[in-house]
């Protein structure tokens, strides 16, 4: 009996060891159905992130920006390094690119890359704040540049008649060496300041725009201080972001809102303005290329008029600004209205006294139209004295001859100020100085053409 009982234990042992193993042999095989079905439990993933917009890489884009904004930005040693951001966000504006095709286009965006301002507008000289938002193309892009400083600047080209360095070499030598390109050549920045607002306007036009949103490079950014902040119509901050560092180096940042919503953006460049002397813990940074969504007119807004405003209502401005030279000082503006012809209507006509390298001249424009175009050439006596004061009047029978009065320091009588008058000859087209002959042809209006007379 002992034996039966022992046999039968010894049996039950053997089964539970294999009972016991036939429950892990399942598991082995369970672990093998898993492994091989990895992939396709990875395959909802991959599906989501491909319906995703191909545009936005997840380590370079905060969909949780403020606004619903999308935020596409990197940093790198060269272009390379930036490029496939900069194409990035070029695909959330959209394309195609529309250039600088006046008034508002059905889609696509606009961008300005600084390589097509003329020598003459380039470093040393200011660029005109309006000047990527002419009337006419390649120059009608909507945007339009304004600094707290002395004005803004343009990179000097190579070969440039000037000589000027490149790269605002003509500010600091060691900027050439330290600001990298990511479209050669030609950078912008503030001068004076380390500010500049962009206001963003139908191209070719005075009427507020609003834009989906604006992106640019940047090049040399050593600390957490340059960044863009962007407003609404009403000047509501939509949000401001930083700028990654890249220190000799390039930046992008790029923003997009989910609707036109953008009319001004403040950028704000390093610690300080560029000068000859930063270093230590002074940041200066400059910019190359701008990228922004189309310009679409503000609801509400009206398109400024394409011909000369009737009278009454509120003030409108006619045309550009008048000086010769856009960046030069222009001071002792005065404006009349008259007629060459007494059986037309009369236009408005001014004078005003503008710095021509260590000159200043006299110059008269006459309205036509929508603008004004030059009346003459310089009106100065002395093409090298620092002419001042003008004044301008019609005269004659039926007032339709323009006079203008003037004075300026006259090497004839000792550098002192001499008074002096013309009037403009419309058979001649040209100014012709009137007065009494004092000395070598000289026609001062001075009682006294030994003392200072001013003023007239």
């Amino acid at each position: 009996m002992i034996a039966l009982l022992q046999e039968f234990l010894m049996v039950l042992f053997v089964v539970l060891i294999v009972v016991a193993c036939a429950g892990t042999t399942p598991q082995a095989a369970t672990s093998v159905p898993a492994a091989t079905l990895a992939p396709t439990q990875a395959a909802p993933a991959t599906k989501a992130a491909t319906s995703a917009p191909p545009t936005i890489a997840p380590q370079a884009t905060q969909v949780s920006a403020p606004n619903g904004a999308v935020v596409v930005s990197g940093a790198g040693a060269s272009a390379d390094d930036i490029r496939a951001k900069v194409d990035e966000y070029r695909k959330l504006l959209g394309d195609p690119e529309n250039d600088g095709t006046p008034g508002t286009q059905s889609s696509g965006r606009r961008e300005i890359n600084w390589d097509t301002v003329p020598d003459e507008l380039a470093a040393p000289n200011n660029l005109p704040s309006d000047f990527f938002n002419a009337n006419a193309a390649p120059r009608a892009r909507g945007a339009v540049l304004t600094t707290p400083g002395s004005g803004v600047q343009v990179s000097a080209k190579s070969g440039n008649p000037t000589k000027t360095p490149t790269r605002f070499g003509n500010i600091n030598p060691q900027y050439p060496n330290i600001f990298k390109t990511f479209s050669p050549e030609r950078l912008f920045s503030p001068i004076g300041s380390n500010i500049v607002d962009l206001e963003f306007f139908v191209p070719g036009t005075k009427t507020p725009a609003v834009v989906r949103g604006f992106g640019a490079v940047y090049t040399d950014v050593d600390q957490k201080h340059t960044a863009f902040e962007y407003f609404d119509t009403a000047g509501s901050s939509l949000g401001k972001f930083e700028v990654p560092i890249s220190k000799n180096g390039l930046s992008f940042l790029g923003v997009v809102f989910p609707s036109p919503l953008v009319h001004k953006v403040r950028i704000a460049y390093g610690t300080t303005a560029l000068g000859p002397d930063d270093g230590g813990d002074v940041d200066v940074a400059v910019m190359d290329d701008f990228i922004y969504g189309e310009p679409q007119a503000v609801p509400g807004a009206t398109t400024a008029p394409t011909s000369a405003p009737s009278t009454g209502g509120t003030f409108v401005q006619i045309g550009e600004s008048l000086n010769h030279d856009k960046n030069a000082a222009a001071t002792d503006q005065e404006i009349a209205v008259g007629s060459l012809d007494a059986t037309k209507p009369g236009v408005a006509w001014v004078t005003w006294a503008e710095k021509q390298d260590k000159t200043q001249q006299i110059f008269v424009n006459r309205q036509n139209g929508n603008k004004f175009e030059p009346v003459g050439a310089s009106l100065n006596i002395h093409q090298s004295a620092v002419a001042e004061h003008p004044s301008i009047d019609f005269t004659g029978a039926d007032r339709a001859v323009p006079w203008v009065a003037w004075y300026e320091p006259s090497p004839t009588f000792d550098q002192q100020d001499q008074v002096f008058a013309s009037r403009f000859n419309a058979k001649t087209g040209l100014w012709t100085p009137a007065g009494k002959d004092r000395q070598q042809n000289e026609p001062s209006l001075n009682i006294h053409t030994a003392k200072n007379a001013v003023d007239p």
